[in-house]
């Protein structure tokens, strides 16, 4: 008895301990994996303060030499556009952009060169034209934009369409393609100098659907077009399968334009939508979603006088299609019998 209760009091201790080892053993792990935790963020912030120190140093060492050639301004300008923001923060980008004013004027062509190259997404190309004085490169622009396009950016930028005319004309006439992403500044270019003869030529270069939404917002600016003519062509030309499908450029573009200028069926599409909103997408996400839903109601509420369930409005608009007439002056379909 004696000896079975000295045992206990030997193992109840030991017992303890070996309950405490997994607890201790854990607290051993959880430290270690902070320690490591910590050492990998501490040796990033290192290495993202090495790798902006130098690229400091490689910006202050980006100097043009005296009277540069075009080419040591191209080299010059794209190595300086690798200091965007986002890999080198805001301030070291901003010096960069700054550095490249430093291009001579005479080689502002680089610059837009850039643009049409890339996208005129290029913030800092953008930022960098700011600082030079549009007096100091117009001769420049207008004597050499027949052989450098890029020149449009300039051209647009300043308004300066007429100084171009004769070349932006030429380019309309011979069917001039522009380049990814430019479509828009090169369509208003045209829009800016069309003659009433040309409009032809800007109704056909909207056919093909590209950068819809700027084409129809500037031509529907642009007095003496028959821009219902083009709409109601655009609606007209639509294959079953994308009044199927529906889409930006059918939703939100083209129908309330269509609408507007008193298609008939692209208010019966509004209509259709408000019982099928999804038609044939396969898949959607919320905002689109609610667009969708949204929308021919919106148009509905201002095209049409009459009000209801979606139900209501379908029934209602499906017994009068026949009688419906378009009041150009407010823009709505009304009962013939009420016109």
């Amino acid at each position: 008895m004696i000896l079975m209760a000295h045992m206990k009091t030997m193992l109840i201790p030991l017992l303890f301990c070996l309950i405490a080892l997994p607890c201790d053993a854990q607290t051993t792990a959880d430290q270690a994996k902070a320690d490591s935790a910590a050492a990998i963020a501490a040796e990033r912030e290192a290495s993202k303060d090495q790798i902006k120190r130098n690229a400091e140093q490689k910006l202050a060492e980006l100097v043009l030499p005296d009277n540069p050639t075009r080419e040591q301004c191209e080299l010059f300008a794209n190595q300086l556009r690798g200091y965007r923001s986002n890999d080198v923060g805001a301030e070291l980008s901003k010096r960069a952009t700054k550095k490249m004013g430093s291009v001579p004027v005479e080689h502002i062509g680089v610059l837009t060169q850039i643009l049409a190259e890339n996208g005129a997404t290029e913030y800092n190309i953008r930022l960098a034209l700011e600082q030079f004085d549009p007096e100091s490169y117009r001769k420049i622009v207008v004597d050499g934009f027949a052989e450098d396009p890029s020149l449009i950016f300039l051209v647009a930028r300043n308004g300066w369409y007429q100084d171009v005319k004769e070349e932006l004309t030429a380019k309309l006439k011979s069917g001039f393609l522009a380049p990814p992403r430019m479509g828009p500044i090169w369509f208003q270019a045209f829009v800016e100098v069309a003659e009433p003869e040309h409009h032809e030529l800007l109704h056909k270069r909207t056919l093909n659907y590209n950068d819809l939404r700027w084409k129809l917002y500037l031509l529907d600016t642009l007095e003496g077009y028959d821009f219902a003519r083009t709409v109601n062509s655009l609606w007209a030309n639509l294959t079953p399968k994308q009044r199927e499908q529906g889409g930006y450029n059918i939703d939100y573009v083209l129908q309330p334009y269509a609408i507007r200028n008193g298609n008939i069926n692209a208010l019966a599409y509004a209509v259709e939508k408000l019982i099928n909103p999804y038609g044939g997408m396969t898949s959607t996400n919320y905002n689109t979603a609610v667009r969708i839903i949204i929308t021919p109601e919106i148009l509905i509420r201002r095209h049409l006088d009459f009000r209801g369930t979606h139900a209501e409005i379908a029934e209602w608009f499906n017994a009068n299609r026949d009688k419906l007439v378009f009041d150009t002056f407010t823009q709505r379909f009304q009962l013939l019998e009420d016109f």
